[in-house]
């Protein structure tokens, strides 16, 4: 099993929380999932094993739990307040699909950006492009419009859907 606290040094025969599983085991790399573990935040974990002979800890290792936060569509500016004791975010973004059953995935980009506790972050997700077969618009947030196509030959007049909008990351907040 392992005792994990957030207290460099803890003695885990004393102190620090358990998890553990039992039954027959050999030899070799093993794991276990905690719950419930606090966000931002360094955990120090020791294994240990035990049998006839008695528990035997292993080297204390660190780690430190993440924040993510998924952020969906809504037609509208979103914010994201950084939390005490973070100084970078890694930001991952995907534009919005275009309109109909023809139209692409958007892109996507990734990045780590340096902010500092309390900045507020400003986020806009991309709409879907339009699907219908009219003048369609584009997806929220920049997408491109739908429009007439007459050149198929065949006299008949089609349209194009719209396409998606960009997902993008502002510092500033309101679309400039």
């Amino acid at each position: 099993g392992f005792k994990y606290s957030t207290t460099s040094g803890f003695d885990p025969a004393t102190t620090g929380t358990n998890i553990s599983e039992s039954g027959p085991f050999g030899t070799g790399a093993f794991s276990l999932s905690p719950s419930g573990l606090v966000t931002v935040t360094t955990y120090y974990v020791r294994a240990y094993a035990t049998n006839s002979a008695g528990t035997t800890y292993g080297t204390q290792v660190s780690f430190n739990t993440l924040i993510q936060t998924d952020f969906a569509y809504t037609g509208a500016e979103q914010t994201f307040t950084v939390p005490a004791g973070i100084t970078s975010l890694t930001i991952q973004a995907w534009g919005a699909q275009g309109g109909g059953t023809e139209g692409g995935n958007g892109g996507y980009a990734t990045g780590t950006l340096s902010v500092s506790p309390g900045q507020t972050i400003y986020l806009y997700v991309g709409g879907q492009g339009a699907s219908t077969t009219s003048s369609a618009p584009g997806g929220y947030n920049g997408g491109g419009n739908g429009g007439l196509d007459t050149g198929d030959g065949t006299g008949t007049t089609l349209w194009s859907y719209g396409g998606g909008g960009s997902s993008d990351v502002r510092l500033l907040g309101t679309k400039v």
